[in-house]
């Protein structure tokens, strides 16, 4: 991660802090990764913004959102895409 800007770096901590609690605490989950997709989308940071939206699809789909859930998650499908991640873009498939 030496690469990461040290900002994306906090950012990518919080992502993994929303990962963690995503089922206890799937609101809290996801309020962590909807502030890190908009400071991704801030940073211009493509990669960032997938693994949120990732992120946020899961959260909704545990809270039974489905709807949003599967727009965040086609949301991530088409960044991951363009970036050439096949990790997110598989993930974000085996939710759907």
């Amino acid at each position: 991660m030496s690469d990461i800007p040290l900002y994306n770096h906090k950012l990518f901590e919080m992502l993994e802090e929303a990962h963690k609690i995503r089922f206890s605490e799937p609101q809290k989950a996801l309020d962590k990764a909807n502030y890190v997709y908009i400071q991704s989308i801030k940073a211009a940071d493509e990669k960032l913004e997938a693994q949120s939206l990732f992120e946020m699809g899961l959260c909704f789909e545990l809270s039974a959102s489905y709807t949003q859930a599967t727009k965040c998650l086609t949301e991530s499908i088409k960044i991951a895409n363009t970036l050439g991640d096949f990790q997110i873009m598989a993930d974000s498939l085996n939710c759907i």
